[in-house]
């Protein structure tokens, strides 16, 4: 047995907003353009605005518009060629015909991917294979497809067909249309191969009282799946295929999938009885004055920042309404009203930060009814908070021994451990700062809140353990 010493780098992608919004009011989005190497830089705002009326993209809208009659999906998909960082806007035509826009080119155009042939609505998913950040893309009644921003798209023969992804310790799950009572999984560290020796793809069976699975979540290091009546929790090992599985909830109203959302280290969604936020062990009700107003089994969702963005054809009223709902305070904080949504549509990238949707009356035209938003509240306090963070499962006694950080402002940072929970204040000038821990631990989630204007940058904890233990 030997002692290894370890870094853990916590990046924009660890770290989601947290606290409350005041009524009508949000704050203005963390601006986390600054890259060095992987690790971006958290800035928060000190300016405070209303957002009631949409704004509009009209350099995106004209280009889209020209092309496309009506639009039935949007993914944002960053890759890096030759050093650079591309991001591409991935739109889908009411046909199913694919569209790929460079955002920030110099000559934006809007091109077809003359390759992918679907038959149905897609499903997206990135994932970084032999150090590239593939895209994915599949439907209910399609192949997988891969591509990496460069090369033609590639099938995959003898794939699962796609309703949805995610990706746990380098596996992807997905939930399978032929397959109602199952979830399939890739070899590790390679989503292009499913099928087990038998030549079967590969899949995780249930045969409980639960319903269809409808799909899943990777949150917290394990894979949750959504099920009509409930809700099943599957861990795996990074290079094992046997699965520990536990069941976490059971519902007595169907579960919306259109609705389910994850949020940091929640994941909230909607069944026929309401509105319901689950943190990965418990499930709570919430927001219990949408009941009547909402039609829970045919609503969908789209969740940014702590804030869930319910969209509802009421089928009481006249006309469909949004709902911004903060989940952590279980309220609904502003609506806003529309002909008949069609599409919401969340956009999360270093040019596009923004959440939308798309009516019947404007089809083919994506209005973002919430750009560049954060939890800023009115005495411009902030909070950054991270979901629970596991190292190295399978060496169970690690020491945290430093937390590390580059800072301009001041802020105070709360390490949470499984064991107990220690705070530390820091305030700088731009300069490179380190505080003791020295806490043993199997994980941990970190807190950054404090006021004012604050830049943060390479957070990153010091950590060791003895191998083979």
């Amino acid at each position: 047995m030997s002692q290894k010493y370890k870094t853990f780098v916590l990046t924009d992608k660890d770290l989601s907003l947290a606290g409350a919004f005041s009524k009508s009011s949000l704050g203005e989005y963390i601006e986390n353009l600054n890259v060095e190497g992987s690790i971006k830089t958290l800035h928060t705002a000190n300016n405070i605005y209303s957002i009631i009326e949409p704004t509009r993209d009209t350099q995106l809208e004209q280009v889209v518009s020209e092309t496309i009659e009506n639009i039935c999906g949007l993914f944002v998909y960053q890759t890096i060629t030759e050093g650079k960082t591309i991001e591409y806007l991935i739109i889908c035509g009411e046909d199913y015909t694919l569209y790929y826009y460079e955002l920030n080119s110099e000559t934006p155009s809007l091109k077809v991917f003359n390759s992918i042939t679907l038959s149905s609505k897609p499903v997206f998913q990135t994932y970084v294979a032999g150090g590239e950040n593939v895209l994915l893309i599949s439907s209910a009644t399609d192949s997988l497809w891969t591509w990496n921003g460069v090369d033609e798209p590639v099938e995959i023969l003898d794939s699962p067909k796609v309703t949805s992804m995610a990706v746990n310790i380098d596996r992807l799950f997905v939930t399978d249309s032929s397959l109602p009572y199952s979830v399939a999984y890739s070899e590790n560290r390679d989503p292009t191969t499913w099928a087990m020796s038998t030549g079967d793809i590969a899949t995780i069976d249930f045969s409980d009282d639960l319903g269809k699975v409808i799909k899943v979540v990777a949150l917290d290091n394990y894979i949750f799946v959504f099920r009509q009546f409930g809700i099943i929790k599957i861990y795996s090992g990074k290079d094992s295929n046997s699965f520990s599985i536990s069941k976490m909830y059971f519902s007595n109203g169907r579960i919306n999938a259109n609705s389910i959302c994850q949020m940091g280290d929640n994941i909230a969604f909607v069944a026929s009885s309401g509105l319901y936020v689950f943190d990965g062990l418990n499930t709570k009700k919430i927001c219990s004055e949408l009941e009547g107003r909402v039609d829970f089994e045919n609503c969908f969702a789209v969740a940014q920042n702590g804030t869930y963005y319910l969209f509802s054809n009421e089928f009481n009223q006249l006309h469909a309404t949004a709902y911004f709902i903060d989940i952590k305070a279980g309220k609904i904080f502003e609506t806003i009203g529309g002909e008949n949504f069609s599409l919401a549509f969340l956009l999360n990238s270093d040019s596009l930060n923004f959440v939308g949707y798309i009516d019947s009356k404007n089809a083919n035209v994506p209005t973002l009814i919430v750009k560049n938003v954060s939890i800023i509240d009115e005495n411009n306090n902030f909070v950054f908070e991270s979901s629970w963070i596991e190292l190295d499962p399978k060496n169970k006694e690690k020491t945290l021994q430093k937390l590390n950080v580059i800072l301009k402002g001041g802020a105070n940072v709360l390490l949470l451990t499984d064991k107990n929970s220690r705070q530390f204040e820091f305030n700088g000038d731009g300069e490179f700062q380190s505080a003791l821990i020295s806490e043993k631990c199997s994980r941990f989630k970190l807190k950054i809140f404090g006021s004012g204007v604050v830049d943060i940058s390479n957070l990153s904890l010091d950590y060791c353990y003895i191998e083979g233990f």
